[in-house]
């Protein structure tokens, strides 16, 4: 039987939705806690630590006296932004499709059990994608996600194109924090049919290990083709930008 997601992270998620969806838009005031407490039917911690997280990723502004502002995030969700591929492509203005989305539940390689902290031999969610831009094939991923809070997640193969959002939007699920190493490799035979590269074509490969708050939840491999995607990181340290 599967996990249930904790009602902070459901607020928090539903909150986030709205305010990307532009439901709330920039300046307006969030709904009063009281107002909040009867719109999610949860109590006022809850509400509290969901604003809490909100607030720390740069979507509100908390004014004593004022309330709660929804605040400009396109620029402050750029750095220390943690986002799929597809959507970093699609702000780039790349239309993106997948081809081939299959879905199943596996036993997957040890590391993988490691990487989410579960007993060998435990089945997780294995979901392979090939991701296009512009209808040219540009990367290949393998995400392995713990079964925990996504019962049925097999009923739906290739009915979306960003794993992220759609997670978001069918399970109320956000991942908070992530880890990657990213590497390159060389495009082995298979890849080069799947890509359309020469073999030994100089591929970016990043190993994510995705967090639900302090709940290991992904695990995931992806094989980019170098010289058609940018891979950007922004880093802030005690007021300074680099």
């Amino acid at each position: 039987m599967g996990k249930k997601i904790p009602a902070y992270q459901k607020v928090y998620a539903q909150i986030r939705r709205d305010i990307l969806d532009g439901n709330y838009k920039t300046g307006m005031l969030l709904p009063p806690e009281p107002e909040l407490e009867k719109i999610f039917q949860v109590s006022r911690t809850t509400i509290r630590r969901a604003i809490s997280m909100l607030q720390s990723e740069g979507y509100l502004k908390v004014k004593q006296g004022h309330g709660t502002e929804i605040i400009d995030i396109s620029t402050i969700q750029k750095l220390n932004s943690l986002t799929s591929l597809p959507e970093s492509l699609i702000e780039k203005g790349y239309k993106v499709t997948i081809q081939g989305d299959y879905i199943q539940k596996v036993i997957p390689p040890k590391y993988v059990n490691d990487a989410l902290n579960q007993k060998e031999g435990s089945e997780v969610y294995k979901i392979e994608q090939i991701q296009c831009a512009n209808k040219t094939p540009i990367s290949i991923i393998v995400s392995f996600l713990a079964p925990d809070y996504i019962q049925g997640l097999e009923n739906h193969s290739s009915k979306f194109v960003d794993l992220y959002k759609f997670l978001n939007t069918q399970y109320n699920i956000v991942l908070t924090t992530a880890v990657d190493n990213i590497t390159a490799i060389k495009a082995d035979f298979l890849d080069s049919q799947i890509l359309q590269v020469p073999v030994g074509e100089p591929l970016l490969y990043n190993k994510r290990i995705g967090y639900l708050n302090d709940f290991a939840f992904e695990c995931s491999i992806a094989k980019i083709i170098a010289d058609r995607y940018e891979y950007r990181v922004h880093l802030e340290q005690k007021g300074y930008k680099v």
